[in-house]
């Protein structure tokens, strides 16, 4: 019996053949050869399980490319490097100019967001306008 690890090498790697992949399966909906509904169903799930899977064992592939002698590496054909992203918690900081100036911007946006109509600033006489409002469709997958 196949694992389930093992199901994952039908999945290009290489930048030109998820290229190639990703417009096949495109042209394939798009033809009408295949229900476009029930490939979002498999791509949601698949982004799901990935999603999972990535947080589950980060700590287990990061241990594991730490044990190469370079930072960057070759493997199976591929160029890694270990990398590192900085982020920083500003909640934590206890500032009180940085929680007055959040707490004013969101009250800004709100003030923004329910604007009917133009309306000019006395003190600098600009011309405030409505924010645009942007609405992304999506199919919501429940099971």
């Amino acid at each position: 019996m196949e694992s389930i690890v093992s199901q994952l090498s039908y999945f290009p790697v290489k930048r030109e053949d998820k290229e190639k992949f990703v417009s096949l399966l495109v042209d394939e909906i798009l033809s009408g050869d295949r229900n476009p509904i029930k490939a979002e169903i498999y791509l949601q799930s698949m982004l799901s399980i990935i999603k999972s899977v990535r947080v589950k064992v980060k700590d287990y592939v990061m241990s594991e490319a730490g044990k190469y002698a370079k930072k960057s590496f070759a493997f199976d054909g591929l160029n890694l490097t270990v990398a590192a992203k900085v982020t920083y918690d500003y909640e934590s900081c206890n500032d009180s100019v940085y929680n007055d100036l959040k707490k004013k911007i969101e009250e800004r946006e709100a003030f923004l967001k329910n604007l009917n109509q133009e309306v000019v600033n006395p003190d600098t006489g600009e011309v405030i306008l409505r924010p645009v409002k942007k609405v992304t469709d999506y199919l919501k997958i429940t099971d």
